[in-house]
């Protein structure tokens, strides 16, 4: 009899209009709260980590690093209508074991790497990648915390879903600090859009090297608006100049712009002159080298890649040996790895 009642009442709910006006000002808003809310509390926002003891610390005097954004191991169809398989993700996962092995680096920078995700079946990459690798070290922040991301939009079925992303650091040597910076998300952008959008960060981690502090600076910059991504850039530049002069220092991570001196018209971005201004800071990359052959430095996308959207920059208390963006990466991400071997001057 309840059963027959409530069938007949939502019958003349969707007779009268009333249904799709309880939807809108009721389970919409309802579902809008929720979806945007947190899993973790903000203090879970950044850890650092210890995988095992070291048994030795590393005596070599040349280190080296890999800055990748591994697109949570999505290769080409990131952000893409398409739901992968397990068996595709712990592929890609194996052939980024592979790579990183082949160059045995000192330290490994991410971006977009899942903790904890529907989109990568909740598998905690960076743990995974670590744990393989045999880092004793790592540290994370997290960029992107949502109860159900609804993109793509269309079909249901490949939504993000629950989400924990961001970037992180994996080293061969003990991190003494790791700090998360969030940059001002796009004014331009609706207030509901920047709910689910994801905080873009400058990740800021110390290194104890041998009785050396190093800064790694692991950045994101904004992806789709010009403008914030300058405001961003200034930003990230007074970071930078306060700590340049005392320590060795590397900036590396996925910047979302074109080289300065990329021959391209109406190329007016300033993110990374804004950058370049910092006195003692320089390019992995040198504009004579880049210019005598662009598609070697060229990082985005991995399959046909076109253009330079990935650096790594260091200041004067670092010695650069070689730099290189690594071609044979397969398709593990829709951006390809940059490697770098340096020195820390002595003091």
């Amino acid at each position: 009899m309840i059963i027959k009642e409530l069938n007949h009442l939502i019958f003349k709910l969707v007779r009268s209009g009333l249904l799709i006006i309880v939807l809108v000002f009721l389970v919409i808003p309802i579902f809008y709260f929720w979806a945007g809310s947190p899993n973790l509390p903000k203090q879970q926002y950044r850890q650092i980590k210890k995988y095992h003891e070291s048994s030795s610390i590393p005596d070599q005097d040349t280190l080296s690093i890999i800055s990748f954004n591994i697109g949570y191991l999505s290769g080409m169809t990131n952000n893409l209508a398409v739901r992968s398989g397990y068996d595709f993700f712990h592929q890609n996962m194996e052939h980024a074991v592979e790579i990183f092995q082949d160059r045995s680096p000192t330290f490994i920078g991410f971006q977009e790497i899942d903790y904890h995700a529907k989109r990568s079946w909740y598998v905690n990459q960076m743990d995974s990648i670590a744990k393989k690798l045999k880092f004793p070290y790592g540290a994370y922040v997290v960029n992107w915390d949502k109860r159900y991301v609804p993109f793509p939009y269309w079909p249901v079925k490949v939504h993000f879903g629950k989400l924990i992303s961001g970037q992180a650091l994996l080293s061969q040597y003990p991190i003494l600090n790791n700090r998360r910076i969030v940059f001002p998300k796009p004014d331009k952008n609706p207030f509901y859009y920047n709910a689910f959008y994801l905080d873009r960060l400058l990740q800021f981690t110390e290194m104890d090297v041998k009785g050396n502090r190093l800064l790694i600076l692991n950045v994101h910059l904004e992806a789709f608006d010009t403008e914030t991504r300058e405001i961003q850039a200034r930003i990230l530049k007074d970071t930078v100049e306060r700590y340049s002069k005392r320590y060795p220092l590397l900036l590396i991570g996925d910047f979302n712009c074109r080289p300065p001196f990329m021959n391209i018209q109406n190329n007016e971005e300033i993110t990374l002159r804004v950058l370049q201004s910092i006195p003692g800071m320089h390019m992995t990359i040198r504009e004579r080298e880049y210019q005598e052959n662009p598609a070697e430095y060229y990082t985005y996308s991995s399959r046909h890649p076109t253009e330079t959207i990935d650096y790594i920059i260091h200041n004067e208390r670092i010695q650069a040996i070689s730099f290189e963006v690594i071609g044979e990466s397969y398709e593990i991400s829709d951006h390809r790895p940059v490697y770098f071997k340096f020195i820390i001057k002595k003091n």
